[in-house]
């Protein structure tokens, strides 16, 4: 696991129930998705998913928290829970902090990640497209951008139509109630997907001055 301590900002665990952690803070709040160190060598691996006031947060243990009580030190890495990136991690095997278990050598030449990255950027998928196309021209871009499949935090296999929509399935969802909430943002459930084709109006009948043919 790539994370190293900032032994500058040291907490205090004050509550524990289970997996749940929380841990109080004097100087500074950790950000969401940090990672924690505590236990009597280090090996207990918190991750931040609440700051429940100017001095506590609250998260969840990665590890066992066997042997953890109220009083304990905790340790803030300063970061987010990393994973390695690189070609290197091909046919490799890892446990969920990036750590290898196939009893291979130690990886090398690779990049470690946040797990919580954001998707990759229009400005990126339009690089792709450039390149597929090998030209910059526009025409011959957009043209290369409408046959490729659009994945990324909202969309899964969208893809963008003649009008430059982009073109996805929509839910129709209903709002959870507290007792069928299970973890953060857990507040909807699917109850119809609605094909993109059925969702957004077609092109011929939006009335658009600006589309023509």
């Amino acid at each position: 696991m790539e994370n190293k301590t900032s032994l500058s900002n040291l907490g205090v665990v004050v509550a524990v129930r289970g997996s749940v952690v929380d841990i109080r803070f004097d100087e500074r709040l950790p950000p969401i998705y940090s990672v924690l160190l505590t236990g009597p060598e280090k090996q207990i691996v918190i991750e931040v998913l609440a700051q429940q006031d100017a001095h506590h947060v609250r998260g969840i243990a990665l590890t066992p928290t066997q042997g953890l009580a109220r009083g304990m030190a905790v340790e803030d890495t300063g970061g987010p829970l990393k994973a390695p990136v690189g070609k290197a991690v091909l046919s490799r095997m890892f446990d969920v902090f990036g750590n290898t278990i196939d009893r291979e050598a130690a990886l090398s030449d690779v990049e470690w990640r946040s797990v919580h990255r954001a998707p990759p950027s229009l400005a990126r998928r339009s690089t792709k497209s450039v390149q597929a196309a090998g030209t910059d021209d526009p025409d011959r871009v957009a043209a290369q951008m409408r046959k490729m499949k659009i994945n990324d935090f909202m969309t899964k296999d969208g893809w963008i139509r003649e009008d430059g929509r982009v073109m996805r399935d929509m839910y129709l969802e209903e709002v959870k109630s507290s007792a069928e909430s299970k973890y953060p943002f857990d507040y909807f459930k699917i109850l119809a997907t609605i094909p993109a084709e059925q969702a957004f109006r077609p092109l011929k009948d939006g009335g658009c001055s600006l589309v023509h043919g």
